[in-house]
């Protein structure tokens, strides 16, 4: 059986879930690519730091801009990107 608290949160989440998809109709395609990507990449960076990595978002925005001469961060940047690359298309 729910509680009320719980039934609040599900509605107060439906709600937002409504404002988003209607904010949503007003950003165009490109917009939306960046959106995901992002939000892909920092989930992508969550995940691989449970598994070990040590980079981090910054770190690997900051990579793609100047490169990044330490190998060991070089490595953790690639593998975060491989996860979102996998994440985005999957097989």
């Amino acid at each position: 059986m729910c509680s009320l608290e719980n039934l609040y949160r599900v509605d107060r989440a439906s709600i937002e879930l409504a404002r988003l998809d209607g904010m949503m109709r007003f950003i165009d395609d490109g917009t939306l690519e960046m959106l995901i990507s992002n939000l892909s990449l920092r989930e992508s960076a969550s995940s691989s730091s449970i598994e070990g990595t040590r980079s981090t978002l910054d770190d690997v925005f900051r990579s793609e801009k100047i490169g990044e001469r330490d190998e060991w961060r070089s490595r953790d940047n690639q593998e975060i990107v491989n996860y979102c690359n996998l994440s985005l298309n999957p097989c």
